[in-house]
């Protein structure tokens, strides 16, 4: 009987070895299209964040938006999922603390929100989540607003996290086009440098006091390993808000007196003679072109306004903790003294499109005589644009020669 098993089994094998042989080889499985690895760690920076408001509150309202958003985006996170079990199961959850409150991460939402590669209504859902972290982010808001008024379908979160789960299918509202959920700065005309079109808008010596300012383009790379204003001050790029900011008005310092900010041409004293220095900066390179008077006397190189000045946006081509901020401005020892100091100088960080958080605010008297004023500034995390905005001077004119960023 053993023998007649052995037999019988060494037959089975024979059969199977040959049918084997005889089958038509098997396909590979097809390969998976590689994930979205910026989608990945943008889900897992929101249960990062998401953790840390459930953990102060379950039943909190972005927490829980933020799990949504997650999940919609990277529906097998496993962290995401470990962290809607703990929900549901009623188990601890783990203590974050966010050291910058998140605005690192709102920045690489808003990065992803800039991106036109991407479907429009993913870069909404972006501009949603900011709001989870940041309620009042001034970006965010004004953006989705814009589509709102374009017409482009529902924008609320529930409406683009659906999308999100149908997988972007989603065809924008009839009669209108899909366009970028924020505007990218113009490409510049190859051969057309220092060139500006016209605006049909602007008037003679300054334009309106409501135009946008071309946001200059900047590519953002690797820090430097030693941070050396003298040399970052070439690559910096700075723009001021309206473009009449930065237009002389073809006058003397008394010829326009208005509530808003007008950019002026002073009269300075240089060897007893009267000079006339036009303070406007249409290229937008006075402030960092490292000239400062030697004798405090108002020069060409010099920038002012009667009024309050405009706010500005320095550019740098890389992400930087920066610890200091100096800006020479002329004080009440200014001849003729109708120029001074601006009663507070505030700085945010942010981006090219709006400012973020607060990083310094400095109070000066009207007494202070022309000088370097140094301020100090505590920044949460790394960013690549600094808002500079100033009030006005009781003297009437503000009047800056330069300003340096320390690192």
């Amino acid at each position: 009987m053993r023998r007649i098993m052995v037999c019988f089994s060494a037959a089975l094998s024979m059969l199977v070895s040959a049918a084997v042989q005889g089958a038509p080889a098997a396909k590979p499985a097809a390969a998976k299209p590689a994930a979205d690895a910026e989608l990945q760690s943008l889900a897992e920076g929101a249960v990062v964040i998401a953790t840390a408001k459930l953990r102060e509150s379950r039943v909190s309202a972005d927490g829980e938006g933020l799990l949504k958003f997650a999940l919609a985006l990277s529906p097998e996170s496993r962290k995401a999922l470990m962290l809607q079990a703990k929900l549901e199961e009623s188990l601890p959850l783990e203590n974050v603390k966010l050291a910058d409150g998140g605005a690192a991460y709102v920045n690489l939402l808003l990065k992803a929100a800039a991106d036109t590669k991407r479907p429009q209504r993913q870069r909404l859902l972006f501009l949603r989540a900011v709001l989870f972290v940041q309620p009042e982010n001034e970006m965010a808001l004004i953006e989705l607003m814009k589509a709102k008024n374009r017409n482009v379908g529902d924008i609320s979160f529930d409406a683009l996290l659906a999308d999100a789960k149908a997988g972007w299918k989603t065809t924008p509202a009839p009669d209108t086009k899909e366009t970028p959920a924020i505007t990218p700065p113009p490409k510049p005309v190859p051969g057309a440098a220092n060139t500006k079109t016209p605006n049909p808008a602007q008037k003679e010596g300054g334009g309106e006091a409501g135009a946008e300012t071309a946001v200059p383009e900047i590519e953002i790379g690797p820090a430097p390993k030693f941070f050396r204003w003298d040399d970052q001050k070439k690559v910096v790029k700075y723009f001021y808000k309206t473009p009449r900011h930065a237009n002389g008005n073809n006058g003397g310092s008394t010829a326009v007196y208005s509530d808003e900010s007008t950019p002026m041409t002073y009269y300075y004293n240089e060897y007893n003679s009267y000079v006339s220095a036009t303070l406007d900066d249409p290229q937008c390179s006075k402030l960092t072109d490292g000239k400062v008077s030697q004798k405090h006397q108002v020069s060409p190189f010099s920038v002012g306004w009667h009024g309050r000045p405009p706010p500005a946006c320095f550019m740098f081509p890389f992400e930087a903790t920066l610890r200091t901020f100096r800006i020479f401005i002329f004080g009440c020892d200014t001849w003729n003294n109708d120029s001074g100091m601006p009663a507070t100088i505030t700085l945010y960080d942010g981006t090219s499109k709006a400012r973020g958080n607060v990083i310094a605010t400095k109070t000066l008297p009207s007494t202070r005589k022309t000088g370097w004023v140094e301020i100090p500034l505590t920044m949460k995390a790394p960013s690549s644009c600094i808002w500079v905005e100033m009030e006005r001077s009781t003297q009437g004119h503000v009047i800056v020669e330069e300003v340096e960023f320390k690192n």
